[in-house]
């Protein structure tokens, strides 16, 4: 699985160029690599680069292109002077929090309204990587949570729990739902091991989530997507696929599914993705990453899936796996799985 940037780990790879050309960091220390004449360095914006060397050093572009991301973030966040805040899709990217198809984008509240503010970041040519388009600055001046400011290594961003709220206020519902549950896996330390307990503190988040949400003026944009999304949420997603497909299911009605079912074959206990208690049915997402990077350790993976797969269907499960490509198609999804509970003896559901 790739080794993905963090917030403060990018920060110390930003240098900033002052007016007569000097490089210094962020932090007031030399990056190693980095000579006073601005080699090895990538332009993110005005007077502000990111280490090539650290990026060149990351696994995968994935990896890469969340850590540009982040360096434009901190520029922004940087130039943008006292009471802005990072917020909702930025702010779940500084939390280190997944997220479906990431925009780009950067995120901004502010105490008063922008007028002037509208601002566009230049595209980036990375050696190795595809070009990386220019991205847009948005500005946000309405609700946010009392007392949601946090200090994060410097720079002003909102709270893991107002992250939530916002992002499923202001993004699609699929994107809002992917950070969300993100949020919920970490505000409840969602364990699968010890799901009892997790559950609960699960349930408790939500409802305070969904308590201020309540708080917020009744003509606030996005409070009624936002609930959905908040009470459709789910701790137990281990990764963006899996999320995508519970959001698929879930808003197409399908009831009674879990996240993380436990399944016990002899001394052997196995999580299965999705499924519904009580149902032999087992809805799986195969992503790459799940099965490691180099040819040897993708095929002891794939037979470890295999083995485990056989043993639980002996108990009499049947399993249903999707891939990404099988995602673009939700329509097609749900169908798979609606004909498969229909053979289970499982009412339809709302159309």
């Amino acid at each position: 699985m790739e080794q993905m940037p963090t917030w403060r780990d990018v920060g110390g790879h930003i240098v900033l160029s002052t007016r007569d050309n000097r490089i210094r960091s962020v932090s007031r220390s030399r990056v190693p690599g980095v000579s006073d004449d601005a080699s090895g360095l990538l332009r993110i914006d005005r007077g502000v680069y990111l280490d090539l060397h650290y990026l060149a050093g990351l696994d995968g572009p994935w990896a890469q292109r969340e850590a540009v991301d982040m360096a434009r973030t901190r520029a922004v966040s940087h130039r943008s002077g006292p009471g802005s805040v990072i917020h909702g899709e930025s702010a779940a990217l500084v939390h280190g929090l997944r997220r479906y198809a990431p925009s780009g984008d950067i995120h901004l509240w502010h105490p008063w309204r922008p007028s002037t503010l509208a601002r566009r970041l230049p595209g980036i040519r990375v050696p190795g990587l595809a070009p990386i388009p220019e991205c847009r600055v948005i500005h946000h001046h309405r609700w946010i949570p009392p007392d949601s400011v946090r200090l994060i290594d410097g720079a002003a961003v909102l709270s893991l729990e107002a992250t939530a709220l916002t992002a499923a206020m202001s993004l699609p519902e699929e994107q809002g739902f992917t950070i969300a549950s993100a949020a919920l896996t970490e505000l409840s330390h969602f364990d699968r091991r010890t799901q009892e307990v997790c559950r609960v503190r699960e349930e408790e988040v939500r409802a305070d989530l969904l308590s201020t949400l309540e708080g917020s003026p009744p003509t606030a944009a996005g409070r009624v997507r936002a609930r959905r999304v908040l009470t459709l949420s789910d701790a137990g997603c281990e990764s963006v696929g899996e999320a995508r497909l519970l959001w698929i299911l879930r808003s197409a009605g399908i009831p009674g599914l879990k996240t993380q079912v436990r399944t016990v074959r002899g001394r052997r206990i196995y999580f299965v993705d999705i499924g519904v208690p009580g149902l032999l049915l087992a809805i799986e997402f195969d992503g790459l990453a799940k099965y490691g990077s180099g040819d040897h350790q993708i095929h002891e993976a794939y037979l470890a899936r295999d083995r485990r797969q056989q043993e639980i269907e002996e108990l009499g499960i049947v399993f249903i796996r999707f891939l990404w490509s099988d995602l673009a198609d939700p329509e097609r999804v749900v169908a798979t799985v609606r004909e498969r509970l229909s053979r289970l003896g499982v009412p339809d559901v709302d159309r």
